[in-house]
């Protein structure tokens, strides 16, 4: 592939903070066809659009700079395009945990070094594709897709992490325990905690879970942040890996460290399941989830319960180093 498209997010956080980063990028942009450094989610998602309807895709590679939340966009828009005029995305890094970098069998999580590597042949791509998860909301009738979509604790520390302005791994842990904290106080104090499960019924290839109060992700890659792989299942792409909890939130922070690596924890017995499934269907009121990294609020809020479907997406091209 000759033609190529560089997406870089000039608010993901290595660039935002990193100036020798952003002068190596610089000298590699006159390698694009394409450069495009949109400086809001919908100026990029409007140059996007455009895009697509005046230039032949396929066989175009997009090089994706910026975190996973960046990248969560480029692929709603590719696979919301035809198959026929599809480009393959290659996320490079730049942002904080990069786990689609990783997925891609990228070494580095510096773009810079990625990209160099690429456009001189030391790295080579090899073609794939790929399914991510499909959410579909019945209310909005709208179809978003994801590598990891998480509810209730999950969301509800995004949310906490977001207004904190994000971080890295140490932050993470911080937060984790502070939450934690503030939720057992909360808890004795008898008002409502900032961190909670999602209330509502899920059904697991057509099998309800018992609990109506539980967090839960799904997932379409095994790793998703440094060393975590918290999946006990497969790389069959017809299914997605589910990890649903219903316990207390202090015992889910004293399993963390065995939960991380995908091990089993004497705190967690009979309060998880660690599956794979086809389909699996999320009846809620509550319309937050977390999308890659990133909250998202679905729209259309409603007095009755919404049906949320989980299940492989189409496949999209995601190229991987070999």
């Amino acid at each position: 592939m000759d033609k190529h498209i560089i997406v870089m997010n000039p608010f993901a956080r290595q660039l935002r903070h990193d100036k020798p980063l952003r002068a190596r990028l610089r000298k590699l942009l006159h390698r694009s066809s394409i450069h495009i450094e949109a400086q809001t989610v919908n100026e990029l998602l409007e140059t996007l659009k455009t895009l697509s309807q005046s230039q032949d895709l396929h066989n175009v590679r997009v090089f994706v700079v910026g975190g996973d939340g960046t990248f969560n966009q480029m692929m709603n828009w590719v696979a919301n395009l035809p198959p026929d005029n599809q480009p393959s995305l290659v996320p490079v890094g730049g942002g904080q945990f990069n786990f689609m970098a990783r997925y891609a069998g990228l070494g580095s999580t510096d773009p810079s070094e990625n990209l160099s590597r690429i456009f001189s042949g030391e790295i080579e791509l090899e073609d794939h594709l790929w399914r991510p998860i499909a959410i579909h909301d019945s209310q909005s009738d709208t179809t978003k897709y994801a590598a990891v979509v998480a509810g209730g604790v999950v969301s509800s520390f995004v949310k906490l992490y977001e207004q904190n302005g994000k971080g890295d791994l140490v932050d993470v842990v911080s937060l984790m325990v502070s939450a934690t904290a503030g939720h057992i106080s909360h808890l004795v104090k008898g008002i409502d905690t900032d961190v909670s499960h999602t209330l509502g019924n899920l059904l697991i290839d057509g099998t309800r879970l018992e609990p109506n109060r539980f967090s839960y992700v799904f997932g379409a890659v095994r790793e998703f942040m440094p060393s975590c792989t918290p999946f006990h299942h497969n790389n069959d792409q017809n299914k997605c890996n589910l990890i649903a909890y219903w316990g207390m939130l202090p015992i889910l922070l004293l399993a963390a460290p065995k939960l991380w690596f995908g091990k089993p924890s004497i705190f967690t017995n009979n309060r998880i399941i660690n599956t794979s499934c086809l389909k699996s269907i999320l009846l809620t009121l509550d319309p937050n989830m977390m999308f890659d990294g990133d909250l998202y609020t679905w729209p259309d809020a409603s007095t009755t319960p919404r049906a949320f479907t989980f299940s492989r997406g189409p496949e999209i091209p995601l190229p991987r180093a070999v």
